[in-house]
Protein backbone atom coordinates (compact mmCIF):
# COMPACT_ATOMS: atom_id res chain seq x y z
CA UNK A 1 0.00 0.00 0.00
CA UNK A 2 1.36 3.52 -0.91
CA UNK A 3 0.27 6.25 1.71
CA UNK A 4 0.30 9.71 0.89
CA UNK A 5 -0.13 12.85 3.03
CA UNK A 6 -0.85 16.19 1.79
CA UNK A 7 -1.19 19.04 3.96
CA UNK A 8 -1.94 22.97 3.57
CA UNK A 9 1.06 25.06 5.09
CA UNK A 10 -0.50 25.52 8.32
CA UNK A 11 -1.31 21.69 8.56
CA UNK A 12 2.76 21.00 8.20
CA UNK A 13 2.69 19.90 11.76
CA UNK A 14 -0.16 17.72 12.09
CA UNK A 15 1.19 16.40 8.63
CA UNK A 16 4.75 15.25 10.16
CA UNK A 17 2.85 13.72 13.59
CA UNK A 18 0.36 11.25 11.80
CA UNK A 19 3.41 10.56 9.24
CA UNK A 20 5.93 10.16 12.47
CA UNK A 21 2.93 7.38 13.69
CA UNK A 22 2.53 5.91 10.16
CA UNK A 23 6.90 5.06 10.40
CA UNK A 24 6.19 3.69 13.95
CA UNK A 25 3.97 0.67 11.83
CA UNK A 26 6.26 0.46 9.64
CA UNK A 27 4.80 2.18 6.76
CA UNK A 28 6.63 5.02 5.20
CA UNK A 29 4.59 8.17 3.56
CA UNK A 30 4.98 10.45 0.96
CA UNK A 31 4.31 14.01 2.24
CA UNK A 32 3.26 16.66 -0.04
CA UNK A 33 2.30 20.15 0.71
CA UNK A 34 -0.69 21.82 -1.11
CA UNK A 35 1.48 23.52 -3.72
CA UNK A 36 3.35 20.53 -4.16
CA UNK A 37 0.55 18.84 -5.67
CA UNK A 38 -0.10 20.96 -8.64
CA UNK A 39 3.28 20.18 -9.99
CA UNK A 40 2.58 17.06 -12.01
CA UNK A 41 5.68 18.03 -14.05
CA UNK A 42 8.03 16.58 -11.11
CA UNK A 43 7.91 12.92 -12.24
CA UNK A 44 8.16 11.97 -8.58
CA UNK A 45 5.14 13.76 -7.83
CA UNK A 46 2.97 12.74 -10.59
CA UNK A 47 4.09 9.14 -9.26
CA UNK A 48 2.95 9.97 -6.15
CA UNK A 49 -0.23 10.54 -6.51
CA UNK A 50 -0.89 8.21 -9.34
CA UNK A 51 0.13 5.22 -6.69
CA UNK A 52 -1.54 6.53 -3.60
CA UNK A 53 -3.59 4.08 -2.28
CA UNK A 54 -4.32 5.71 1.13
CA UNK A 55 -4.42 9.19 1.40
CA UNK A 56 -4.91 11.76 4.50
CA UNK A 57 -5.65 15.33 3.61
CA UNK A 58 -4.59 18.18 6.08
CA UNK A 59 -6.95 20.75 4.36
CA UNK A 60 -9.94 22.74 5.33
CA UNK A 61 -9.45 25.43 2.58
CA UNK A 62 -9.33 23.19 -0.40
CA UNK A 63 -12.34 25.12 -2.40
CA UNK A 64 -10.04 27.79 -2.41
CA UNK A 65 -7.52 26.67 -4.69
CA UNK A 66 -9.49 25.13 -7.40
CA UNK A 67 -6.26 23.85 -9.56
CA UNK A 68 -6.09 21.91 -6.20
CA UNK A 69 -9.81 20.46 -6.02
CA UNK A 70 -8.94 18.53 -9.40
CA UNK A 71 -6.59 16.50 -7.76
CA UNK A 72 -8.57 15.85 -4.96
CA UNK A 73 -11.75 14.77 -6.55
CA UNK A 74 -9.22 12.21 -8.37
CA UNK A 75 -8.01 10.79 -4.91
CA UNK A 76 -11.22 10.46 -3.54
CA UNK A 77 -12.26 8.25 -6.49
CA UNK A 78 -9.19 6.12 -6.62
CA UNK A 79 -7.75 5.88 -3.08
CA UNK A 80 -9.01 2.79 -0.59
CA UNK A 81 -8.97 5.04 2.23
CA UNK A 82 -9.45 8.51 2.35
CA UNK A 83 -9.22 10.88 5.03
CA UNK A 84 -9.85 14.22 5.58
CA UNK A 85 -10.79 17.62 7.75
CA UNK A 86 -14.31 19.10 6.84
CA UNK A 87 -14.25 21.71 4.45
CA UNK A 88 -16.61 22.92 1.94
CA UNK A 89 -17.08 19.98 0.36
CA UNK A 90 -17.34 17.06 2.87
CA UNK A 91 -20.85 17.60 3.22
CA UNK A 92 -21.08 15.14 -0.28
CA UNK A 93 -18.34 12.38 1.04
CA UNK A 94 -20.90 10.67 2.62
CA UNK A 95 -21.50 8.89 -0.66
CA UNK A 96 -18.22 7.66 -0.92
CA UNK A 97 -17.67 4.95 1.96
CA UNK A 98 -13.92 4.78 1.55
CA UNK A 99 -13.85 8.71 2.63
CA UNK A 100 -13.75 9.26 6.43
CA UNK A 101 -14.23 13.33 7.49
CA UNK A 102 -12.90 14.53 10.59
CA UNK A 103 -13.91 17.79 12.56
CA UNK A 104 -10.08 18.27 14.08
CA UNK A 105 -6.58 16.62 13.35
CA UNK A 106 -6.30 14.63 16.45
CA UNK A 107 -9.57 12.61 15.84
CA UNK A 108 -8.06 12.00 12.60
CA UNK A 109 -4.91 11.06 14.03
CA UNK A 110 -6.72 8.59 16.44
CA UNK A 111 -9.02 7.07 13.92
CA UNK A 112 -6.13 6.51 11.35
CA UNK A 113 -3.90 4.66 14.58
CA UNK A 114 -7.00 2.80 15.37
CA UNK A 115 -7.23 0.84 11.97
CA UNK A 116 -3.81 0.62 11.05
CA UNK A 117 -3.72 -3.48 11.68
CA UNK A 118 -6.95 -3.68 10.39
CA UNK A 119 -5.96 -1.73 6.89
CA UNK A 120 -2.55 -3.96 7.20
CA UNK A 121 -4.86 -7.63 6.78
CA UNK A 122 -7.11 -5.65 4.20
CA UNK A 123 -3.73 -5.27 2.40
CA UNK A 124 -2.66 -8.25 2.89
CA UNK A 125 -5.52 -9.73 1.31
CA UNK A 126 -5.81 -7.11 -1.33
CA UNK A 127 -2.19 -8.31 -2.53
CA UNK A 128 -2.71 -12.34 -2.10
CA UNK A 129 -6.04 -12.38 -4.14
CA UNK A 130 -3.78 -10.23 -6.81
CA UNK A 131 -0.78 -12.49 -6.76
CA UNK A 132 -3.29 -15.34 -7.34
CA UNK A 133 -5.05 -13.53 -9.86
CA UNK A 134 -1.56 -12.81 -11.78
CA UNK A 135 -0.62 -16.17 -11.51
CA UNK A 136 -3.93 -17.54 -13.16
CA UNK A 137 -4.96 -19.36 -9.92
CA UNK A 138 -8.97 -19.65 -9.69
CA UNK A 139 -9.93 -18.25 -6.34
CA UNK A 140 -11.68 -21.78 -5.65
CA UNK A 141 -11.84 -24.36 -2.88
CA UNK A 142 -10.88 -26.63 -5.85
CA UNK A 143 -7.66 -24.91 -6.69
CA UNK A 144 -6.72 -24.44 -3.02
CA UNK A 145 -7.12 -28.24 -2.60
CA UNK A 146 -5.17 -29.14 -5.75
CA UNK A 147 -2.25 -26.96 -3.73
CA UNK A 148 -2.96 -28.66 -0.49
CA UNK A 149 -2.32 -31.69 -2.07
CA UNK A 150 0.62 -30.51 -3.59
CA UNK A 151 1.98 -29.19 -0.70
CA UNK A 152 2.81 -25.77 -2.73
CA UNK A 153 2.82 -23.45 0.56
CA UNK A 154 3.75 -20.68 -0.58
CA UNK A 155 0.55 -20.58 -2.92
CA UNK A 156 -2.08 -22.30 0.21
CA UNK A 157 -0.66 -19.12 2.15
CA UNK A 158 -1.80 -16.61 -0.58
CA UNK A 159 -5.10 -18.30 -0.13
CA UNK A 160 -5.62 -17.94 3.54
CA UNK A 161 -4.51 -14.57 3.32
CA UNK A 162 -6.93 -13.66 0.27
CA UNK A 163 -9.51 -14.72 3.10
CA UNK A 164 -10.29 -18.23 1.53
CA UNK A 165 -12.58 -20.52 4.62
CA UNK A 166 -9.97 -22.97 6.14
CA UNK A 167 -12.78 -25.22 6.40
CA UNK A 168 -14.04 -24.92 2.95
CA UNK A 169 -14.42 -28.01 1.11
CA UNK A 170 -13.98 -29.18 -2.55
CA UNK A 171 -17.04 -29.86 -5.04
CA UNK A 172 -16.85 -33.43 -4.01
CA UNK A 173 -17.05 -32.50 -0.07
CA UNK A 174 -13.96 -33.47 1.15
CA UNK A 175 -12.01 -30.98 3.68
CA UNK A 176 -8.75 -29.41 3.26
CA UNK A 177 -7.53 -31.66 6.29
CA UNK A 178 -8.76 -34.49 4.31
CA UNK A 179 -6.91 -33.29 0.98
CA UNK A 180 -3.48 -32.99 2.85
CA UNK A 181 -3.95 -36.59 4.92
CA UNK A 182 -5.04 -38.17 1.82
CA UNK A 183 -1.91 -37.31 0.03
CA UNK A 184 0.40 -38.18 2.41
CA UNK A 185 1.94 -34.74 3.38
CA UNK A 186 2.09 -34.64 6.93
CA UNK A 187 4.03 -31.39 6.79
CA UNK A 188 0.54 -29.23 4.98
CA UNK A 189 -1.39 -31.08 7.73
CA UNK A 190 1.02 -29.50 10.74
CA UNK A 191 0.46 -26.29 8.86
CA UNK A 192 -3.50 -26.74 7.96
CA UNK A 193 -3.51 -27.55 11.74
CA UNK A 194 -1.53 -23.90 13.11
CA UNK A 195 -5.09 -22.26 11.49
CA UNK A 196 -8.97 -22.47 12.84
CA UNK A 197 -9.12 -25.96 10.89
CA UNK A 198 -11.81 -28.57 12.17
CA UNK A 199 -9.92 -31.84 12.83
CA UNK A 200 -13.36 -33.32 12.80
CA UNK A 201 -14.96 -32.43 10.04
CA UNK A 202 -16.31 -35.11 8.08
CA UNK A 203 -15.45 -35.37 4.39
CA UNK A 204 -19.09 -36.32 2.21
CA UNK A 205 -17.14 -39.05 0.10
CA UNK A 206 -16.35 -41.52 2.79
CA UNK A 207 -18.14 -40.04 5.48
CA UNK A 208 -14.25 -40.20 7.10
CA UNK A 209 -13.10 -37.70 9.57
CA UNK A 210 -9.32 -36.83 8.67
CA UNK A 211 -7.76 -39.11 11.34
CA UNK A 212 -10.21 -42.29 10.03
CA UNK A 213 -8.37 -40.91 6.46
CA UNK A 214 -4.85 -41.23 8.15
CA UNK A 215 -5.89 -44.75 9.77
CA UNK A 216 -7.15 -45.96 5.92
CA UNK A 217 -3.90 -44.07 4.44
CA UNK A 218 -2.04 -46.53 7.40
CA UNK A 219 -0.11 -43.32 8.03
CA UNK A 220 0.72 -43.87 11.70
CA UNK A 221 2.89 -40.26 11.37
CA UNK A 222 0.12 -38.40 10.51
CA UNK A 223 -2.58 -40.16 13.07
CA UNK A 224 0.05 -39.37 15.63
CA UNK A 225 -0.24 -36.07 14.63
CA UNK A 226 -3.67 -35.78 14.69
CA UNK A 227 -3.98 -37.65 17.86
CA UNK A 228 -1.94 -35.29 19.97
CA UNK A 229 -4.45 -32.48 17.98
CA UNK A 230 -7.19 -33.94 20.12
CA UNK A 231 -9.11 -35.97 17.32
CA UNK A 232 -12.39 -37.52 18.23
CA UNK A 233 -11.25 -41.21 18.34
CA UNK A 234 -14.85 -42.07 19.39
CA UNK A 235 -16.77 -41.02 15.62
CA UNK A 236 -18.86 -43.77 14.22
CA UNK A 237 -18.11 -43.35 9.96
CA UNK A 238 -21.15 -43.35 7.41
CA UNK A 239 -20.05 -47.25 6.76
CA UNK A 240 -20.63 -47.94 10.36
CA UNK A 241 -17.09 -48.22 11.77
CA UNK A 242 -14.76 -46.55 14.15
CA UNK A 243 -11.37 -45.76 13.56
CA UNK A 244 -10.16 -48.64 16.25
CA UNK A 245 -12.35 -51.18 13.95
CA UNK A 246 -10.80 -49.60 11.00
CA UNK A 247 -7.20 -50.34 12.38
CA UNK A 248 -8.04 -53.93 13.89
CA UNK A 249 -9.32 -54.55 10.14
CA UNK A 250 -6.55 -53.39 8.34
CA UNK A 251 -4.45 -55.42 10.61
CA UNK A 252 -2.05 -52.36 11.77
CA UNK A 253 -0.62 -53.65 14.97
CA UNK A 254 1.25 -50.06 15.90
CA UNK A 255 -1.73 -47.99 14.48
CA UNK A 256 -3.95 -49.82 16.57
CA UNK A 257 -1.61 -49.63 20.15
CA UNK A 258 -1.68 -45.42 19.29
CA UNK A 259 -5.39 -45.30 19.08
CA UNK A 260 -6.00 -47.05 22.17
CA UNK A 261 -3.47 -45.92 23.86
CA UNK A 262 -4.67 -41.96 23.37
CA UNK A 263 -8.64 -43.53 24.34
CA UNK A 264 -9.85 -45.34 21.40
CA UNK A 265 -12.57 -47.83 23.20
CA UNK A 266 -12.34 -51.16 21.75
CA UNK A 267 -15.44 -51.87 22.77
CA UNK A 268 -17.35 -49.13 20.59
CA UNK A 269 -19.73 -51.33 18.46
CA UNK A 270 -20.12 -50.81 14.57
CA UNK A 271 -23.47 -51.09 12.51
CA UNK A 272 -23.19 -54.99 12.33
CA UNK A 273 -22.72 -55.02 16.78
CA UNK A 274 -18.95 -55.68 16.80
CA UNK A 275 -16.21 -54.34 18.63
CA UNK A 276 -12.61 -53.62 17.64
CA UNK A 277 -11.19 -56.00 20.35
CA UNK A 278 -14.19 -58.48 19.24
CA UNK A 279 -12.60 -58.52 15.52
CA UNK A 280 -9.19 -58.70 16.67
CA UNK A 281 -10.15 -62.23 18.22
CA UNK A 282 -12.45 -63.57 15.14
CA UNK A 283 -9.24 -61.98 12.42
CA UNK A 284 -7.23 -64.56 15.08
CA UNK A 285 -4.82 -61.45 15.79
CA UNK A 286 -3.59 -62.09 19.04
CA UNK A 287 -0.83 -59.47 18.68
CA UNK A 288 -3.70 -57.03 18.32
CA UNK A 289 -5.92 -58.61 20.77
CA UNK A 290 -2.90 -58.89 23.32
CA UNK A 291 -3.14 -54.74 22.81
CA UNK A 292 -6.39 -54.10 23.16
CA UNK A 293 -7.06 -56.61 26.11
CA UNK A 294 -5.77 -54.02 28.88
CA UNK A 295 -8.28 -51.40 27.62
CA UNK A 296 -11.51 -54.14 26.95
CA UNK A 297 -13.91 -54.49 29.51
CA UNK A 298 -15.68 -57.77 30.31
Amino acid sequence: MEWLIIYRKEEEVNAQKVSTVLARYGIEASVLETGEVKNLEDENINLKIKTATHVIIYDNLLLKDDSICFFYGYLVAKAIKLYTLQNEWSGNMKYFKNVSVFAGAQEMLDKIESQIDEIKVEDKSRTAFSDLFNEGIPFTADCFAYHVGKDNRDICQKFIDAGIDVNCKTSEGIPMLNVAVRSNNSECVKWLLTFNVNIDEIANDRGYSAVMDAVWKNNIEIAKILVEKGARLDFISRDGQSVLVLAVGAGKEDMCRLLVEAGADPDIKDEMGMSAYEYAKLFKRNDIVDILDKYHKD
